[in-house]
């Protein structure tokens, strides 16, 4: 069975998957070392980010883009849970969005790829042939 022309995830499955995702790196980058948590976190919420975009709609994939920046701006940067908007959560911001856009141009490349493939797959089949001016007096 072909894949159908729209492979993508719809809003409402995606942005949750990617808050959801999202949560869960951060949580788990709260482990790390004080010094090395912003850029685990930011490295691993890109490739989310970038990952969730690939799937999802472009709203969805903004959204999670915002929802990640502001974990990781209130739970990596900030203290006690405060969201702190300083550099280095502007840096991450960017970081965060530019995966968001290279994540959707994959996603869109990719599905191109496969409507291409799958329309050069669908076999030829010609119509039937129209008989003649002499085939059809002949009868």
């Amino acid at each position: 069975m072909m894949p159908s022309e729209s492979q993508v995830l719809p809003g409402g499955f995606g942005y949750p998957l990617g808050f959801a995702s999202g949560f869960v790196v951060v949580t788990a980058c709260i482990a790390v070392d004080e010094t090395a948590r912003p850029a685990a976190a930011v490295v691993l919420l890109a490739i989310l980010v970038a990952i969730v975009s690939a799937l999802t709609t472009v709203p969805a994939a903004t959204a999670t883009a915002a929802v990640c920046w502001a974990l990781f701006a209130t739970f990596s940067i900030g203290v006690r849970g405060d969201l702190t908007v300083d550099g280095s959560t502007v840096v991450g911001l960017g970081i965060l969005l530019l995966a968001a856009v290279v994540g959707l141009i994959a996603g869109a490349v990719s599905r191109a790829r496969r409507r291409h493939s799958a329309a050069q797959s669908t076999p030829f089949v010609p119509a039937p042939r129209q008989p003649s001016v002499s085939e059809r007096l002949s009868h």
